[in-house]
């Protein structure tokens, strides 16, 4: 048995591309997390901006992503510093306290101690702040660097207030958590960061470009450094390096030394093979250094300074440098010296290995505390069917809901072995009966199986009072939007469906309705449609049955605001059959878009008319073709009906019992109840 806990993570900076420090901290530890079984969704707040590639690669990252629009920030709230809450909007505090009221996480994670009053709202989860450097007074750590202090800083007093309301404050290297326990009283454990160890796989670039390599930011702290470099550079000669980074897009960064540049740095990887050996020129300053641990992770040798290695246990000198003066120095004896430079590869690549061990046994720590907070949990993937059933009747499981069904990963072998007293079939591949005796119970409802159906079912049926399942809205769903035919001249049909679901009846139906309405459009849009030889097949078939090419797009998968937000060109959606939608149906309704079904006797031939009678329109479920092409074209033809019932449709599904989350837990809970009632009289002897 598993409950997989679940965390949210909040955050002012992007997850991807990982290529500043704090982007590939946030991606690691989502890496490292999910990988130990903790489920992982994304808040972005979007200070930084967000790009259609952004926003893809974080969606097929996380489990969930969700992005929210920043506020500007206003005035400090005191003389010189800013106040611990000045960054941190209202609304995004609000918007977090509604997705952990509707998702129920386990634990809420926030990057930097200025965005804390998020956490504030909340109610149940974990808190933790991952703080990733020191706030309080780093405005004096800059200046005494001969820093201009940039970006956020505040007092000891103000972050220690910011720490306080977190349970674990989480720092990114012991000497960082030292200073943090003098301002808190909290729990305050460390959380290293190290990419993937890339150098074990045996991979050879190509040949560098340059003998030395600089990538990072245009942070203070980097451009300082740099500047550093460069003077200490002065006369020397045959000493190339590389620049590369965001830190070129500084166009007051003038180096007398001239390096190469590479200011556009798609992947990491990009860079670390253009760069022998990597330098990091750190002034004083706080916190691990992001870019020394991801080249060591990337397997090359690094010279720098004491600064560019706290936090990490380096033994040979080139990596415990006083000054820049003593990088140059060191710079030289790797151009004088193969000695050298097989030395310090090798106390590099050690260095990588030990460190990465050490952070593997801080993740595996955080992870489980995870896991404390959720019950029992069982890792079971590696368990035959036998094993498993085993282990839920040691478990003394009293009712044991199936959701997989005969699915991938599906494991009805287990139900068959009857390990539990009351057994469930629900959510997850339930398109009709099991077969099985060993289920004793359908979780159901009166539109997915009326009075009668009984005889399609080997399970009895437990039949909930409104709908069978219950749709939590995303919270980044974008607005609705007009009805499109109205600015078009043209009704608009479409279908996001599975591409297996739209079958040749389908297609020959959908035939008849454009033939019908010579001016409307039909769009499909799944990911298998993303394939052009599929495209290419499915057209010719499409054409094939009747229907005309130029008035059918077909569109491959987009992440899944942009699928929302496409529901705006869409006036009517048009449900394939015998398989109708399901998740489908919820996400055109919240969109505005109402969805014509054709209803059959299997229960996933059902599952839409359920959804649009919990909405309140179960007028638009049809019971075959003929009714299917009628309805579809009557719809078309009235706009000024259709344009009304789009207006209202978001808040028609918000106030029904479709979304009704309180009122569905209490009824489920209940039906749970009866079907073990029932186990209970009839175990009990008379």
């Amino acid at each position: 048995m598993r409950r997989v806990p679940r965390l949210l993570v909040v955050s002012p900076a992007p997850s991807h591309p990982a290529d500043q420090g704090n982007s590939a901290r946030i991606q690691a530890l989502g890496a490292a997390l999910m990988a130990r079984g903790v489920a992982c969704d994304f808040l972005y707040y979007a200070t930084e901006g967000l790009t259609d590639a952004q926003r893809a690669a974080m969606a097929g990252f996380w489990q969930a992503l969700h992005v929210v629009p920043p506020v500007p920030t206003g005035r400090m709230a005191f003389p010189g510093v800013w106040g611990l809450d000045d960054w941190c909007d209202p609304a995004l505090v609000a918007q977090v306290a509604a997705l952990q009221r509707r998702w129920r996480y386990d634990a809420v994670l926030v990057n930097y101690v200025w965005l804390s009053g998020v956490l504030e709202g909340l109610e149940g989860a974990f808190r933790i702040i991952d703080t990733h450097d020191l706030f309080g007074d780093r405005h004096a750590v800059a200046r005494a660097a001969g820093i201009d202090p940039s970006w956020y800083f505040t007092t000891v007093a103000e972050e220690g207030r910011g720490l306080d309301r977190a349970d674990l404050v989480l720092a990114i290297q012991a000497e960082e958590a030292a200073t943090l326990r003098a301002r808190t009283a909290r729990e305050v454990a460390v959380l290293g960061h190290m990419p993937p160890l890339r150098f074990l796989d045996g991979r050879r670039g190509p040949a560098p470009r340059a003998p030395f390599g600089y990538f990072g930011s245009a942070n203070p702290w980097n451009i300082a450094s740099v500047r550093a470099l460069d003077a200490a550079l002065a006369g020397e000669r045959d000493l190339p390096w590389l620049l590369a980074g965001r830190i070129l897009r500084r166009r007051d960064l003038a180096l007398r030394s001239q390096p190469l540049r590479m200011p556009e740095v798609a992947e990491p990887g990009d860079f670390y093979d253009a760069a022998e050996c990597v330098l990091n020129p750190m002034v004083p300053g706080t916190g691990l250094k992001i870019k020394t641990v991801e080249a060591l992770a990337f397997g090359r040798p690094v010279i720098g300074t004491r600064w560019a290695f706290s936090g990490l246990p380096a033994e040979h000198p080139a990596q415990a440098l006083e000054d820049v003066p003593g990088v140059v120095g060191m710079m030289r004896e790797w151009r004088d010296s193969l000695a050298f430079r097989a030395d310090l590869a090798a106390a590099s690549r050690l260095l990588a290995l030990r460190y990465a061990a050490d952070l593997a046994a801080q993740q595996d720590a955080l992870a489980a505390r995870f896991r404390a907070r959720c019950g029992l949990w069982r890792d079971v993937g590696h368990l035959d069917d036998a094993a498993l059933a085993a282990q839920i009747a040691a478990d003394s499981v009293d009712i044991l809901l199936d959701l997989g069904g005969y699915g991938d990963g599906g494991r009805p072998g287990v139900l068959q072995q009857r390990p539990a007293p009351v057994q469930v079939k629900w959510v997850g591949m339930q398109n009709a009966s099991m077969g099985l005796g060993c289920i004793d119970w359908m979780l159901t409802d009166r539109w997915e199986t009326p009075a009668g159906f009984e005889r399609f079912y080997a399970e009895r049926l437990l039949r909930l009072p409104d709908g069978y399942v219950c749709y939590l809205p995303p919270p980044e769903a974008p607005p609705v939007g007009p009805l499109p035919a109205l600015a078009r001249g043209h009704v608009t049909f479409g279908c996001f469906n599975n591409l297996a679901k739209v079958t040749p009846q389908v297609l020959a139906a959908w035939a008849r309705i454009l033939a019908a309405l010579p001016q409307a459009r039909l769009v499909l849009r799944t990911h298998a449609l993303g394939e052009t030889a599929t495209r290419e097949r499915v057209l010719a078939r499409m054409v094939g049955l009747g229907l005309p090419a130029d008035r059918v797009v077909l569109e491959g998968g987009v992440p899944h605001q942009a699928l929302l937000a496409a529901y705006g060109g869409i006036d009517i959606a048009l449900d394939p059959f015998p398989y109708t939608g399901g998740l489908t149906v919820c996400e055109a309704l919240w969109m505005g878009v109402p969805v014509l079904t054709l209803a059959g006797d299997s229960f996933c031939g059902r599952h839409a008319l359920s959804h649009l009678s919990n909405v309140g329109l179960p007028d638009w479920a049809v019971t075959d073709a003929e009714a299917y092409v009628a309805a579809a074209i009557a719809r078309a033809s009235d706009l000024p009906a259709l344009a009304a019932l789009r207006a209202g449709l978001r808040d028609r599904v918000a106030a029904s019992p479709l979304t009704d989350a309180a009122h569905f837990g209490p009824a489920l809970a209940q039906a749970l109840r009866r079907a073990w009632g029932e186990w209970c009289d009839a175990a009990t002897p008379p």
